[in-house]
């Protein structure tokens, strides 16, 4: 398929300019000529097309969801919506994700009338599901050369920003990086509460926004429901504030990623691929999966600037969720029964540690190599400069603490984006010798 192509083209190494100025597909504004559409390219910045994927759970807010994600748009045509419903399509009360709430011969104007043609919805029965990363592979198949590509929480209670299209491919800009993935959790928005007492849906109202941003930079080892240790980024651990004012005009190096929202270039969606052959692994498992295969294939992570998308949340006061076995509880499907894994959970998590290095085929006496070159380790950067650069200890299973005093001051990303590559490719890992532990000194200026 392409992505198998595609790593052929890059023939194991880092992507280079020119490859990967040749993922990206361009939409010309609806109001240009013929003439003006002939000219087509990469400079043609307002032209490039979003990919947005979503997973949902047969969940009523869904075509709200991707309502708003396209009338909150400034160029909602050059949107792309493809959503994975776990769902039981019979079900009297199911509504699909790209029915309008009224029809369309009635009312025409509507998102999922006007831009219908830019949403795809693969119905997935229950019992074919075998976990969220399984999902994710789903939904990645339906990428169609996007040249960027979003990726939103499994929740589809979900509210974006306005003209939430154009600030993040102005983030992404910023960064000067071909290679940065800007990512994080998703913070809480309020429907403004003389919309909610109107009796609006989310769907076509404003939202309010907080200034602060969450800083994905804290991972320790902790005891899960199974009393195993493993490596977690919980959300309560992050950090969930204003940037400092000398790192607020672009946005910030961290070093991990969230499934709960990613946007970057489409070629990231062909090169680390989500492995489909992982059975009921959680969010933590995923996250720091691809993290760790990211990194490897040579991508960088960035905390926006802003928040653009936000957990909905109505009423007075925000819902900060809860812990459950150790994992946040409110964006993942925790009560999910996955029949088809039945006895595959342990295996797979095998084949996750050993395929990020966190444990030695050495340690274990057998394990599932099924396509262990596509779903492995990247050939740019080397996993052990990972855990040296940001402290995880992964034979002693501990972390180093105080990580995030680093990340969230700025120094991080000024120790590190000065290595970034001459062709805007990504940040050259090889030029970095730094060794992160909790007794370093932070105390440098932020210029």
């Amino acid at each position: 398929g392409k992505r198998q192509l595609f790593r052929k083209l890059t023939e194991g190494m880092l992507l280079t300019p020119e490859l990967s100025a040749i993922v990206g597909t361009f939409v010309p504004s609806q109001k240009q000529s013929k003439a003006s559409k002939s000219k087509l390219g990469v400079n043609n910045a307002s032209e490039r097309t979003i990919f947005v994927s979503l997973l949902s759970y047969g969940e009523p807010m869904c075509p709200h969801t991707v309502t708003n994600i396209f009338n909150s748009a400034a160029n909602p045509y050059r949107v792309r919506v493809a959503v994975v419903d776990v769902t039981n399509s019979d079900d009297t009360n199911y509504i699909p994700c790209d029915q309008p709430p009224v029809s369309c011969d009635i009312d025409p104007n509507q998102a999922l009338c006007q831009y219908n043609q830019n949403v795809d919805i693969y119905e997935l029965d229950p019992e074919m599901n075998t976990g969220a990363t399984f999902l994710r592979h789903i939904a990645n198949r339906m990428y169609r050369g996007e040249y960027f590509a979003m990726q939103l929480g499994t929740n589809t209670k979900i509210a974006v920003a306005p003209r939430w299209d154009e600030e993040l491919i102005n983030q992404f800009e910023a960064t000067n990086n071909e290679m940065a993935i800007i990512t994080t959790l998703l913070s809480d928005a309020r429907i403004r509460s003389h919309e909610a007492r109107s009796g609006g849906s989310f769907s076509d109202v404003a939202i309010e926004i907080k200034e602060n941003r969450i800083t994905l930079c804290h991972a320790s080892y902790e005891r899960d429901s199974e009393n195993a240790r493993r490596l977690l980024h919980l959300r309560e651990n992050q950090v969930d504030q204003e940037p400092p004012s000398s790192k607020r005009s672009r946005p910030m190096l961290q070093p991990f990623w969230s499934s709960e929202f990613s946007f970057s270039r489409g070629h990231f969606v062909l090169n680390v691929p989500y492995d489909p052959h992982l059975c009921a692994v959680d969010q933590q498992d995923e996250e720091l999966s691809m993290t760790l295969r990211a990194f490897t294939h040579g991508y960088d992570f960035y905390t926006p600037t802003n928040g653009m998308m936000f957990r909905l949340v109505t009423g007075s006061s925000t819902n900060k969720g809860s812990k459950t076995n150790g994992v946040f509880s409110g964006l993942i499907n925790e009560d999910a029964d996955y029949p088809m894994c039945d006895g595959k959970e342990n295996k797979s998590r095998i084949r996750l540690n050993v395929l990020t290095e966190m444990k030695s085929e050495d340690d274990v006496p057998s394990w599932d190599e099924t396509d262990k070159e596509l779903f492995g380790a990247g050939p740019v950067r080397q996993l052990k400069k990972f855990f040296s650069c940001f402290g995880v200890h992964v034979r002693q299973l501990i972390t180093e603490q105080k990580l995030c005093d680093f990340v969230v001051s700025g120094n991080l990303h000024d120790e590190f984006v000065g290595n970034m590559r001459s062709n805007g490719m990504g940040i050259d890992y090889d030029e970095i010798n730094f060794r992160f532990h909790e007794l370093i000194s932070i105390h440098k200026d932020n210029h």
